[in-house]
């Protein structure tokens, strides 16, 4: 995911939020962490943050979706 550029999400040197919940979650309870961001995302579109900006987020879950599921 596009998470290199916000180090909010890095946890520890090298170790990012992702990488964890994935690391906790069997397969198909990430896939279902992939899906509801993505419908979190669309359902709140232009409501909290900027428009792009929430489509840019909406885009790296879905990426990490096909990533994962292909």
């Amino acid at each position: 995911m596009n998470t290199k550029e916000n180090k909010h999400h890095e946890q520890w040197k090298g170790v990012e939020s992702m990488d964890i919940i994935k690391s906790f979650l069997t397969i198909e309870e990430y896939y279902g962490f992939l899906k509801g961001n993505i419908l979190k995302y669309q359902l709140r579109l232009g409501k909290k943050d900027d428009v792009e900006k929430e489509k840019a987020k909406i885009e790296d879950y879905r990426k990490e979706l096909d990533k994962n599921i292909l």
